[in-house]
């Protein structure tokens, strides 16, 4: 009796553990500001394309000072860990697309140092990386 109320507990154990959610952080959330390169004020209160992936929506709108803000891309697993290399292929890499403006590709890893520099073991908790501020081109 004993070892089938101890094997009970075993299993409702394991499909507890298989079924609480896991998150690995892919990409890090992203800050920074968007300067008009001409006249080097702020592209203030204006809708344009901000993302890590060309195919993304990526809808983004500057506030009155030109700031930005890319939410984490987050994977959710449950029981077995994804492949993190295949996952984390993509070059630290945000696209910008704003109307009137020529397009930009930025590379993230030499513009911002992430805020908290603790280890991230896993990618287990989001990375907060402040890009500074971006100088866009006026289309002519």
């Amino acid at each position: 009796m004993k070892t089938i109320k101890n094997l009970i507990v075993l299993i409702l154990s394991i499909l507890l553990i298989a079924c609480t959610s896991n998150i690995y952080y892919v990409k890090p959330e992203l800050i920074g500001e968007l300067y008009d390169s001409k006249t080097k004020k702020p592209i203030s209160r204006k809708t344009g394309f901000i993302s890590f992936y060309l195919n993304d929506e990526g809808q983004v709108q500057t506030n009155e000072k030109g700031q930005f803000k890319i939410n984490a891309v987050a994977e959710t697993y449950y029981f077995i860990e994804p492949n993190m290399q295949e996952i984390s292929m993509s070059a630290p890499q945000i696209y910008i697309n704003f109307k009137g403006y020529k397009s930009e590709i930025i590379d993230y890893s030499e513009h911002g140092v992430p805020e908290d520099t603790l280890p991230n073991p896993g990618a287990k908790k989001i990375e907060k990386v402040n890009v500074g501020i971006i100088y866009l081109e006026p289309e002519k």
